[in-house]
């Protein structure tokens, strides 16, 4: 990274952006404060000669479980610079306790309501983003309703806090554990039905002289990219140094792009071609050339089209939907 950060290109705007995740990171607490804080020290030397429009920006982020994140750890990630967060819950407490458990079999759903209560006391006026994920199968759909009240309960109107709901979908992996849920998991259209059923649910419990509305989100908007893959200088790299573009595929050494060598050097291999590539360049995406949503979807799903899937997850009958849920709601 530092030579990247030294070779880069002057004359245009550098970010360095990291986002730590696992497994789980917290895990690793110690490598992550010393290394943060290295990047962050670097950054702000170099901008100290640097006029305004040269400057570097730094933003680094986690995705955690929550256990690990009690008040005392918080303070330490944002003194480093780590600013954004996202905890996961999958589901209500029953639910999340059967999938986040130690190897006791003790769920940790407690545990990570009793650190969202020490971090709304100890974060005053500083300033950082935590949002909270709930993940939902069909069977546990009817519990996020009440887990969304109790989050509300706990973060009240601070803007610094979001909820938001994602479906899980079936992504195949090195490992099949999926198949033990598979009956349990909705189908793509299902899924987008269901979150944006949740996201209106959230939208009426936020302030909004406060928040931007959820419900924004459901309007169709011009893409540069489907996701951060897109970008050449973003890359994944998983606990062995083997380096990666998608975040659905590490682990699967088949489908590492490279290796992180000696002085933190990335060696890529002939299967970075493919992710390297812009998608008006693949034949995978051909169809996509002729179809009048592109500049709303950019194509979709990179690793969805490499198997030969549908790659975008948006039709035209949604946006309408969307469209008149959007303009009876807010109008």
């Amino acid at each position: 990274m530092k030579r990247q950060i030294f070779q880069r290109d002057i004359s245009k705007k550098f970010s360095v952006r990291i986002n730590w995740y696992g497994g789980e990171p917290l895990l690793g607490k110690n490598t992550i404060l010393s290394m943060t804080e290295e990047i962050r020290k670097l950054i702000i030397s170099i901008n100290k000669d640097s006029s305004s429009d040269k400057k570097i920006s730094f933003e680094s982020s986690i995705i955690t479980n929550g256990v690990l994140l009690d008040s005392n750890m918080f303070l330490k990630l944002l003194q480093c610079g780590i600013k954004k967060f996202q905890i996961t819950f999958d589901g209500g407490e029953e639910f999340h306790n059967k999938t986040r458990c130690d190897s006791k079999g003790n769920g940790s759903f407690e545990v990570i309501l009793n650190n969202l209560k020490e971090i709304k006391e100890v974060a005053g006026d500083m300033n950082f983003i935590i949002a909270l994920r709930i993940n939902f199968m069909k069977n546990s759909l009817d519990s996020v309703f009440p887990l969304i009240d109790l989050l509300f309960n706990i973060i009240g109107k601070d803007k610094r806090f979001m909820v938001y709901c994602r479906p899980v979908y079936n992504f195949e992996t090195s490992r099949d554990s999926i198949m033990k849920i598979e009956n349990n998991i909705f189908s793509i259209n299902e899924g987008i039905k269901e979150q944006e059923r949740l996201t209106s649910y959230i939208d009426k419990k936020i302030d909004k002289n406060n928040k931007k509305s959820l419900l924004d989100s459901l309007l169709p908007y011009t893409k540069t990219s489907w996701c951060f893959e897109d970008n050449d200088y973003s890359y994944i790299i998983g606990a062995n140094g083997k380096v990666y573009k998608c975040d659905t595929l590490i682990g699967d050494e088949k489908f590492s792009i490279g290796t992180i060598k000696e002085k933190g050097i990335i060696e890529l291999n002939k299967q970075n071609s493919f992710w390297k590539n812009d998608m008006f360049s693949l034949h995978e995406f051909d169809n996509c050339m002729m179809c009048k949503l592109l500049p709303i979807c950019y194509g979709g799903c990179k690793r969805n089209k490499a198997d030969g899937k549908l790659g975008c997850y948006i039709d035209e009958k949604m946006i309408r939907t969307n469209i008149r849920e959007y303009m009876i709601k807010e109008g």
